[in-house]
């Protein structure tokens, strides 16, 4: 499925458009569940024990790449994104289990509503503004195919992210497979 998330992002964003965007490499691409922030290495254990439990207590996802779009709102774009969405449920079951396994840690509750997506590239700043709307413009009109590719979600993972002058690095701390 992320060849395809890299598939839609390429084709929609080729040309002009792209030069206003600094993609992210494939290594970092992922559908977020939830984001943690800075969280202490005293709760890294109990997080892994609490996702494992939700990870085997569920199934395997059918999930389908839905377009793309931008945060927060295509007036002020910042970030590029691929809608991924779960036609026969689960995923928004999923990232409410994830959730409450979450609260019982202490973890607040997510202010925002959740969005399947994976961010897919973030606006270059000092880009013109009708450079900076054209990349969104064209991730959101992009209809082709890879469009409505599907696969599965199998895998819960816990991420940590690190902030190298290059930019954000993703690493799995641990992960674990649906329904194991």
């Amino acid at each position: 499925m992320l060849a395809d998330v890299v598939a839609l992002r390429d084709r929609a964003l080729s040309g002009p458009p792209q030069k206003a965007v600094r993609l992210l490499p494939e290594a970092n691409l992922h559908l977020t569940l939830r984001f943690l922030g800075d969280t202490g290495e005293e709760l890294i254990a109990p997080l892994a024990d609490s996702l494992r439990q939700v990870a085997s207590e569920a199934a395997a996802i059918p999930i389908r790449l839905s377009g793309g779009g931008c945060f927060p709102h295509a007036r002020n774009p910042r970030v590029l994104w691929a809608g991924i969405e779960a036609p026969q449920g689960g995923l928004t079951e999923l990232h409410a289990r994830v959730s409450e396994a979450l609260a019982e840690l202490g973890f607040p509750a997510d202010d925002k509503p959740f969005h399947p997506h994976v961010t897919v590239g973030y606006l270059r700043k000092g880009v013109p503004a009708s450079q900076a709307r054209s990349a969104p413009e064209a991730l959101q009109r992009y209809t082709g195919a890879p469009v409505g590719a599907q696969g599965s979600l199998d895998v819960l993972a816990l991420k940590q992210s690190r902030l190298e002058p290059s930019g954000a690095v993703h690493a799995a701390l641990y992960s674990f497979r649906l329904g194991e």
